[in-house]
């Protein structure tokens, strides 16, 4: 008896260690510097971040969504900004901000939605593009039109190898 529990506990602790080392994969893969990018335009900091195929399903919060290319925008003015992130410009079509060219294709976003987080010294976005659209070409660029905080384009550029990469580390776990 004592040593079924044992064995039980050694499993268990298997089970566990292999599931941490994933979670840490993961974790270093989203450091890489193509799935979160930074920049600063007009002293207005935007930072981009891809969220996996299966990120709502590792919060509980629903099933894999692999139809759907997901990203977080986090958008913060200087604090000296004469804009303010309260203004209701910053909810309201935010659709027209945001598209994704692949190919010689541009996509804009089946939804794009800000965050109401409480964040009182920015914005932040979820961002979903049809993944089917994206086609098959490697490159990706995130094209975010501020006109409400830098009056600035930005561009962020994504390989579609890192994404995948990511997305089959996120549902493994």
């Amino acid at each position: 008896m004592m040593k079924c529990k044992y064995i039980s506990a050694c499993i268990l602790l298997l089970l566990f260690a292999a599931c941490s080392a994933k979670k840490k994969t993961l974790a270093e893969a989203m450091k890489d510097p193509g799935i979160r990018q930074e920049k600063e335009i007009n002293k207005v900091k935007v930072v981009l971040s891809y969220m996996p195929a299966c990120w709502q399903r590792n919060l509980d919060r629903g099933e894999a969504d692999t139809s759907t290319m997901t990203f977080r925008v986090q958008v913060t003015p200087d604090k000296n900004s004469v804009r303010q992130t309260d203004n209701k410009a910053a909810s309201f079509g935010t659709d027209s901000l945001f598209a994704l060219v692949t190919g010689g294709d541009t996509i804009r976003p089946i939804y794009s939605e800000r965050i109401a987080n409480g964040n009182i010294t920015g914005v932040e976005y979820v961002v979903a593009f049809e993944r089917r659209l994206t086609g098959q070409s490697n490159a990706l660029r995130f094209i975010y039109m501020d006109w409400l905080f830098s009056a600035a384009r930005m561009e962020f550029f994504y390989e579609r190898t890192n994404i995948s990469k990511v997305d089959e580390l996120s549902c493994s776990l």
